[in-house]
């Protein structure tokens, strides 16, 4: 496992800024620690995070459906 080995220091901290929307060196080191903890490829990681983007929002929709809300529940008892 490789760790990220660049220090800051105050004298060059501008120039350390980069135009990427994540630090690559962090990026590459969560990277190599997730291969050799988990051991997958890139695209079992790739079909993994699909299905949970996918899973996620159709249990919450079935669970919100499953489970009516307090307010509703109290409107039925009244009647």
């Amino acid at each position: 496992m490789r760790l990220p080995t660049k220090i800051p220091d105050d004298s060059v901290s501008v120039q350390m800024h980069h135009t990427e929307s994540v630090d690559p060196t962090l990026a590459a080191w969560i990277n190599d620690l997730l291969k050799d903890l988990l051991g997958w490829g890139p695209w079992t990681f790739v079909v993994v995070l699909g299905i949970a983007i996918v899973v996620i929002p159709i249990w919450l929709i079935i669970s919100a459906m499953r489970h009516p809300d307090l307010g509703e529940e109290a409107e039925n008892d009244a009647d």
